[in-house]
């Protein structure tokens, strides 16, 4: 019903489609609250290279919703954070901002590159 009244019988361009995705995507990153909780598990990530900058990514799991013997699946974790960066060190803000965001982590997971490990061995003395 939706699609018939904005477009009527008209297929929406894949820009228009990718707008809209866009949207939504901003909508749950910056607008949805996150339960605050005391069982995140983060896992950060700077893998994705944009000209000169990273994309520094904070996704989140909960503990309590972990299962024995099963791999985690992109329905299973939540976006906490993202935001392109400069410098190594802008990370550590980055996770300050997820933490004001979703609560203080029990742990904190990385492929232990030098681009994120000295970030969160700071936070995991505080």
């Amino acid at each position: 019903q939706l699609y018939l009244g904005l477009f009527g019988n008209k297929t929406p361009s894949h820009t228009s489609c990718r707008r809209w995705l866009n949207q939504a995507g901003y909508y749950m990153l910056e607008i949805v609250s996150l339960e605050q909780a005391k069982d995140w598990i983060f896992i950060v990530d700077n893998s994705i290279r944009i000209e000169n900058r990273k994309l520094c990514l904070v996704l989140g799991v909960k503990r309590s919703q972990l299962k024995k013997g099963k791999n985690l699946s992109f329905k299973d974790v939540q976006v906490i954070t993202m935001r392109l960066i400069d410098k190594n060190k802008e990370v550590e803000k980055i996770l300050e901002e997820a933490i004001k965001k979703a609560g203080k982590p029990v742990s904190i997971c990385s492929d232990l590159g030098p681009d994120v490990m000295s970030s969160i061995r700071k936070k995991k003395k505080k």
